[in-house]
């Protein structure tokens, strides 16, 4: 991505999204203020998307017994999408598999409003089943593995 913007490939808009994912990685921000609000709204649990989307919502759903039922459309509903179109990786893999995201994993009551400019809905908890995580996708609901960094392994 660097040796395309400097050669004029990526369209400013695509330059300006680039410039706000390193300057995202290069200096990542706490995110306690959404925390201490998502609390303060009702939120059950809550840990930080660090390790990658699939580890990290197994824990929560591991340590609340339930299974997260994770969809597709709306975990593929960010900016994150073009910047893997730009480097040319599978965008849901990334989302589900990269790290160093430090966005915020949050599960709360179906009634809980959550402002949508600052908050998306990804999926739902279930009651427990054989899988602690699931994808829904358009055509089917098959499990996924908790693929992405592991700090002991």
């Amino acid at each position: 991505l660097a040796n395309s913007s400097r050669t004029g490939l990526l369209s400013p808009n695509d330059e300006q999204l680039v410039k706000q994912a390193l300057q995202a990685y290069r200096r990542p921000y706490a995110r306690i203020d959404y925390g201490l609000y998502l609390a303060r709204l009702g939120a059950t649990a809550m840990i930080d998307v660090s390790d990658g989307l699939a580890t990290d919502a197994t824990h929560v759903a591991d340590e609340s017994n339930v299974t997260i039922v994770l969809e597709e459309a709306h975990v593929l509903a960010s900016t994150s999408t073009r910047l893997c179109a730009l480097a040319q990786r599978d965008a849901l893999e990334v989302i589900l598999t990269g790290g160093d995201d430090y966005a915020l994993l949050a599960t709360a009551p179906r009634d809980c409003a959550l402002p949508g400019d600052r908050f998306l809905r990804i999926g739902r908890c279930v009651p427990r089943g054989p899988h602690p995580l699931l994808l829904e996708t358009a055509y089917e609901v098959r499990p996924i593995a908790a693929a992405g960094f592991d700090h002991f392994g």
